[in-house]
């Protein structure tokens, strides 16, 4: 896999795959603090019409059985969808995304340095939630962005876990600091390539979820939901990238087959339960 397709897997990240049966009926819901994201992501979920005419994939030999992209005003959104081809918890699924995703690095060439550094109970939603910083390597520059994922359990076995960017808004300024110690760190602990090709690219517009529910086929299906995009002041190699569907897709796609290979590692008692 090359390393630039890590450019749409939005740290991305798919775990265990079809539309969730759930996800028509009215009223589901989470918060963010983008609100545009938000907004996004509920209607991709609440309003019927939201995927009409946007093309489906529906592969019968893959990890995943659905795919499909939908152009936004700027950039486009991602869905995938599977179960992994094997039975997985919701909950074993659940913990992949929120707490196992710095194992990434070891089975996908393109996430370079994935690094927890604050987890709890996020006082604006009151729900669990962790940060990370996410560091990628695009092959001409590198990549990175603070995530905050928070969990949302919405009962009969569905669960939601909606990431955004995190921001100097989210925080204190006292709280900020750990951010940037975090991520210089995360840097200094990475091989960078010395000493060209080496420029470190914000990425400025990112957010998600997955939807962990039960199966019909399997014991659970996940379903990834995101949007990742470089926007003004990037620079154009970066910007360009994040137009490409055939890079989103394949991004997108590699980074819910690293994720479901952390899955099975994580059921097999090779990464740690919580």
């Amino acid at each position: 896999m090359k390393r630039r397709d890590f450019l749409k897997t939005v740290g991305a990240l798919g775990a265990v795959g079809m539309t969730p049966r759930w996800a028509q009926a009215a009223g589901v819901s989470f918060q963010l603090h983008n609100k545009t994201g938000q907004k996004v992501l509920l209607d991709s979920l609440n309003d019927p019409n939201y995927w009409k005419g946007v093309e489906v994939e529906r592969p019968t030999d893959q990890l995943y059985d659905e795919f499909k992209l939908k152009k936004l005003d700027a950039g486009y959104l991602t869905f995938v969808s599977g179960h992994g081809n094997q039975n997985y918890t919701r909950e074993q699924v659940v913990q992949t995304v929120l707490y196992n995703q710095h194992h990434l690095p070891k089975h996908m060439s393109g996430a370079k340095n994935m690094t927890y550094f604050s987890e709890g109970i996020d006082p604006h939603f009151g729900v669990p939630y962790t940060d990370m910083v996410f560091f990628g390597d695009m092959d001409f520059f590198y990549c990175e962005y603070f995530q905050r994922m928070y969990r949302y359990d919405l009962g009969d076995g569905k669960t939601i876990c909606a990431f955004e960017r995190a921001t100097k808004t989210l925080v204190k300024p006292e709280r900020w600091s750990l951010y940037e110690k975090t991520r210089k760190k995360t840097i200094e602990d990475s091989d960078l390539r010395w000493p060209i090709l080496n420029d470190i690219v914000p990425v400025t517009d990112v957010y998600g979820m997955y939807i962990v529910e039960p199966d019909t086929q399997y014991q659970t299906r996940v379903t990834l939901t995101a949007k990742l995009r470089f926007g003004t002041g990037t620079g154009l190699l970066a910007q360009w990238g994040s137009e490409i569907p055939y890079l989103i897709r394949s991004g997108t796609l590699n980074g819910f087959n690293a994720s479901v290979t952390v899955a099975r590692l994580l059921k097999d008692g090779k990464y740690k339960m919580r």
